[in-house]
């Protein structure tokens, strides 16, 4: 009894599970068919994704919209099934019944591209087919920004001057090629450029001309031809002359003109000068390291209209300067003598002091006196000494060196006198120490002496100077003598006066009644 009751207990149980069971065995068959463990309803089709194929830009993250076909209900979910292999992709939404979005970053770098991921659809019908989405990445074009030209200047043949060369990617990509430059330019170092979007990139381009002559041409960017850089350069001797042809101005009866050289080199540069037959000219002349000279070129007594011509040498160049001069207008003879031969002018370099230019002597030196006596100084040709108005501190002297070779330099000495070993008196001469501003025009000189003693005499002259600082030429000695300074008292008068005001008022306001 025992044991057959046991049995229909035992019997009764297992009726009672076998349905738990058989559901139990049909959900562990369709976790092995589905691969998020659900299938929806049986007999029922899941959602349908649709594929995709889209291009996203470098370097900005997208939204991309998903999207699938479902004949039974809304979807309820997307899922990422293969994650792209390059860019990054954030957790799809859902945003309606039939669409999600996804976030996707494509990854650094430059230049097009591809990537790709897929995805699913979920429903309570069930997980569809993974969809593929196929991306195509785009990058901006490249945007190389160059200089539109260099200039080089003036540069001597053998030699060479540096420019630099900035060039910029602001779009996007790569830009890419070489630098190249025509005959006379260099590029030192590597032309290659390589720029990423934003990148710059400096070259230097260095100009040697080979010979004599205006240099022109373009730099050429080889993976960029739309771009161009106009190049300027001029291969000049080192001694130039800036003039064309001379046209001689009539001055009473003289005619002369001007014929300026340039010095392109650190050294100064002796030039030689050869005239023709009816021209007056230097024979040399001296131009400054990185400067210029002015040289003045006379026709002869000839009254006739001519033309003739100029030599000038130096520093390995020669030139020929052509010269013209009209007929000598007689009716304008009378109104001026003609002065001795201009010196050649040196000009400084640039950045240097000019030099003052006066008119006449008599213009520039108003009041002016030239004693008839002169001391002269033997050996020299000589010219009278003019004196001109004078202060306490300063005097003025001037003289025209008519006729005579003119110097380099001009300066003024005063003359001192001491005894010999014999106890002979002799006159010596010594620079000025002072200030003496020197204005030279033609064979004018004149000079502005500055911080001297008030009431004082001085013995002064002038004197040109060659090359190498010997004196050449000299004036008469004249005497000099500042005005005295006013003796007595001046500023004390008003000071004393106030004094004595002072006191009177004080004493005034104490008297007492009597």
């Amino acid at each position: 009894m025992t044991f057959r009751r046991n049995s229909n207990d035992c019997a009764r149980r297992l009726g009672l599970l076998l349905p738990w069971a058989m559901l139990a065995l049909m959900a562990i068959a369709a976790l092995a068919q589905s691969d998020d463990g659900f299938t929806g309803n049986p007999g029922t089709p899941p959602p349908e994704p649709n594929p995709l194929q889209i291009e996203v830009p470098r370097g900005e993250a997208v939204w991309i919209t998903l999207s699938a076909y479902s004949l039974t209900s809304p979807i309820t979910r997307y899922r990422i099934k293969r994650p792209p292999a390059a860019g990054k992709l954030g957790t799809p939404r859902v945003t309606s019944a039939s669409t999600g979005v996804v976030r996707y970053q494509p990854p650094p770098g430059t230049g097009p591209g591809e990537d790709s991921f897929s995805y699913q659809v979920q429903s309570i019908a069930g997980v569809s087919a993974p969809a593929d989405v196929q991306i195509k990445i785009t990058d901006k074009d490249p945007v190389l920004i160059t200089p539109g030209d260099i200039e080089f200047g003036e540069v001597l043949p053998g030699q060479s001057a540096s420019r630099t060369l900035d060039m910029q990617n602001i779009g996007g990509s790569v830009a890419e090629g070489e630098v190249q430059v025509p005959d006379g330019w260099t590029v030192q170092g590597d032309p290659g450029y390589h720029l990423t979007a934003g990148q710059k990139q400096t070259f230097t381009i260095s100009f040697s001309p080979p010979k004599l002559g205006v240099y022109t041409g373009d730099v050429a960017y080889s993976g960029n031809p739309e771009r161009a850089t106009d190049l300027n350069g001029t291969a000049v001797p080192p001694v130039s002359v800036m003039t064309g042809t001379v046209e001689l101005a009539q001055s009473g009866a003289m005619r002369a003109g001007m014929i300026e050289v340039k010095n392109r080199t650190a050294t100064p540069q002796t030039l030689s000068l050869t005239a023709g037959p009816r021209l007056d000219v230097a024979q040399t002349a001296l131009a400054q390291a990185n400067g210029s000279v002015e040289i003045e070129v006379r026709a002869k007594g000839d009254d006739a209209e001519f033309a003739d011509q100029v030599t000038v040498e130096g520093a390995g160049t020669k030139t020929i300067v052509l010269v013209h001069a009209a007929a000598l207008a007689m009716d304008k003879v009378a109104v001026a003598t003609t002065p001795a031969p201009m010196p050649a002018k040196s000009r400084p370099p640039q950045g240097a002091a000019p030099v003052a230019v006066a008119g006449t002597l008599e213009s520039a030196m108003p009041g002016l006196e030239t004693p008839g006596s002169a001391e002269t100084t033997p050996g020299f040709p000589v010219c009278t000494l003019g004196v001109g108005e004078s202060t306490q501190t300063t005097a003025q002297v001037g003289c025209d060196f008519k006729g005579v070779p003119l110097a380099r330099s001009y300066r003024v000495e005063t003359r001192s006198i001491k005894l010999d070993p014999q106890g002979n008196a002799v006159a010596q001469w010594t620079p000025f120490i002072k200030d003496a501003a020197l204005t030279v025009k033609g064979t004018v000189v004149i000079a502005q002496m500055q911080n001297l003693q008030p009431g004082m005499q001085y013995v002064v002259r002038l004197v040109g100077l060659d090359g190498h600082g010997n004196v050449i030429e000299a004036s008469s000695a004249e005497a000099v003598r500042t005005v005295m300074a006013k003796k007595g008292w001046t500023w004390q008068w008003p000071l004393l006066a106030a004094a004595v005001l002072g006191i009177g008022t004080w004493a005034w306001r104490r008297r007492r009644p009597v």
